[in-house]
């Protein structure tokens, strides 16, 4: 048996296990990543690096790094932005993703040392990489503005606690350095600064908790100095008086969103199972920390709350960094469920989010290795290891899928706002579209920004070749009269990078190009057939309102790399002024 334990340790056989994930990662965020902005980029990043490129002097380009974006400032991320163009010559959207996702192995890293100095081996490393190196946030990966914003600000407060819990005089300077920019990457950076007053405060550290708060405090005066909260966003205050109910599950279901079942689930089914994981998940957390307590004897302590203080005696840095990772994510699941209560419970489950649920996932694996002794660690790390793959295969399995659609839906922008003025995974673009607009023009305009080339190069061309009716489909305008869906029962994708099929709607002088929704096979038959995608397509909702009044053939564009093709149907829809009409 012992000689099995030691085999597993082997450096030959651990280390590709541990990086197979690591590697698996950085090749799809390669492929999948697109240069074009989405939603919040124009005015985010694209706006700010035109202007910053003119040379408008120091305290102007302070200015523009320093305005705020919705409720937050997005000044690490500008500033990355900025520094791309200037090196790269042009500002590309995939340099600032690539950069961003250094993050996640930072992160990697980060908690790979804290497990090794609870003295585990290598091979308890593994459900490390396979619980951060997986798609389920996929958005936070492929939407440019977010590794250097959301991914970025989760390093810098994990590196922050990690620094400010070790003794070490280089790594307390350090934890303020890294503090100071967490702020100025995204609003719960702050956080770092205050969960390191309690760590320092639990450490008797009093010199070095007076440095840190006025060294840091002026930074997030100036970070909150007139942040001012949009209209649209109601104020906590409201929220907690309120929709108390909401706040309260919101919390917790966000607390237990590790165990969300995925999206192919029921609302209610998502938010039972993660609200019932996310309660003992709170009482763990509240049990741990008022167990840290008791190393304060202002009271007898019962003999179960003794184990936090007892480990944090044996593992001081390990176990502090860790409960101050808990306290971070505590905190901002309960400062988002206060946010956001009003904007639906659903948003919590939204991809961009689920880093946090893989942190979490992550600090209790930690945690529970501090706190068992030490002849179960061994098989709370193989438990974790099981968890790790299943969290792993998972994710691929439910969100790869997404992760196609999330590519095609940044091609089929760049499209149509070069072509046709709408951006399509955007309906209120619509009423922004002059103030994006400027954004786009002034970006071109300076130079900083060059659309990519696509699927749809040449489309305008392509669909006029072939104008007969060889195609049969499914066309139906939403009972409001709002939308168009166009629907395929057989149509079979390929395996290219970008195949598939593309809806497009053809006049004589427009040609509209919008994104499908590929069916995809369940778990049995992917298993048996070994085919990921099903036949059939559903097009995304194509927003009535945002066509041009003409005629239009409906057709499909078809990507079977490298051939492409236009295959119309005998469907026509007829835009006017007053009414929409869809007949054969």
């Amino acid at each position: 048996m012992k000689n099995r334990y030691r085999l597993i340790q082997h450096p030959a056989l651990i280390w590709p296990i541990l990086l197979a994930p690591i590697l698996l990662f950085a090749w799809w965020t390669v492929r999948y990543a697109v240069n074009m902005p989405y939603q919040d980029d124009f005015d985010a990043i694209m706006g700010p690096v035109a202007e910053l490129s003119k040379g408008p002097g120091f305290w102007k380009s302070l200015h523009i790094l320093y305005v705020q974006d919705d409720e937050r400032r997005i000044i690490v991320a500008r500033l990355i932005a900025y520094l791309i163009y200037l090196v790269n010559g042009i500002h590309d959207h995939r340099i600032q993703i690539f950069v961003g996702c250094l993050a996640l192995p930072g992160l990697w890293l980060l908690f790979a040392k804290t497990i090794r100095r609870l003295g585990m081996a290598w091979w308890a490393v593994v459900p490390v990489s396979l619980i951060l190196f997986q798609p389920r946030y996929y958005e936070a990966v492929l939407w440019s503005m977010l590794p250097t914003q959301h991914l970025s600000v989760y390093f810098l407060i994990f590196c922050t606690l990690y620094l400010v819990a070790k003794p070490q005089r280089w790594a307390f300077i350090a934890a303020i350095i890294t503090g100071i920019i967490a702020i100025g990457t995204d609003s719960n950076g702050s956080f770092a600064w205050a969960i390191g007053i309690l760590i320092l405060l639990y450490q008797q550290r009093y010199r070095a908790l007076i440095i840190w708060v006025v060294s840091i405090l002026p930074f997030l005066g100036l970070y909150y100095y007139r942040l001012e909260i949009p209209a649209y966003r109601p104020k906590l205050t409201d929220n907690l008086i309120q929709l108390p109910g909401v706040v309260i599950q919101e919390f917790f279901a966000f607390l237990g969103m590790p165990a969300d079942p995925g999206f192919k689930f029921s609302l209610k089914l998502r938010l039972l199972v993660t609200t019932v994981v996310g309660v003992p998940l709170f009482l763990g957390a509240a049990y741990w920390l008022l167990g840290l307590l008791s190393q304060y004897k202002i009271i007898r302590w019962p003999m179960a709350l003794l184990i936090p203080a007892e480990r944090v005696r044996r593992f001081p840095q390990p176990v502090l960094f860790l409960t101050g990772g808990a306290l971070i994510l505590l905190l901002t699941m309960l400062a988002y469920a206060t946010a956001r209560a009003g904007d639906g419970i659903e948003d919590i489950y939204i991809s961009r989010y689920k880093l946090i649920s893989s942190l979490t996932l992550l600090v209790l694996y930690g945690l529970v290795l501090a706190g068992v002794p030490q002849r179960l660690r061994r098989y709370v790390a193989g438990v974790f290891v099981g968890i790790g793959l299943l969290f792993f295969t998972s994710g691929y399995f439910q969100y790869f899928e997404h992760m196609v659609n999330f590519r095609r839906t940044l091609l089929v922008d760049a499209y149509s706002w070069q072509y046709t003025r709408t951006l399509p995974s955007s309906p209120i673009y619509l009423s922004f579209r002059e103030a994006v607009d400027k954004f786009v023009l002034m970006a071109l305009e300076a130079k900083t920004y060059r659309f990519p080339e696509g699927i749809y190069t040449g489309l305008a061309a392509l669909a006029k070749q072939d104008t007969a009716a060889r195609q049969s489909l499914i066309a139906q305008i939403s009972p409001d009269s709002n939308y168009l869906t166009i629907l395929d029962e057989r149509f079979e994708r390929g395996s290219g990078l970008d195949d598939g099929a593309y809806t497009v709607l053809h006049s004589d002088s427009l040609t509209y190009l919008f994104p499908t929704l590929q069916n995809r096979n369940g778990i049995r038959l992917f298993l048996t057939q070994g085919r990921y995608f099903a036949p059939g397509y559903e097009s995304t909702p194509i927003l009535l309102k945002s066509l041009r009044p003409g005629t239009y053939r409906v057709g499909t564009l078809v990507v079977r790399e490298p051939q492409r093709e236009v295959i119309y149907s005998n469907w026509k829809l007829r835009v006017s002024t007053k009414n929409v009409q869809l007949n054969q």
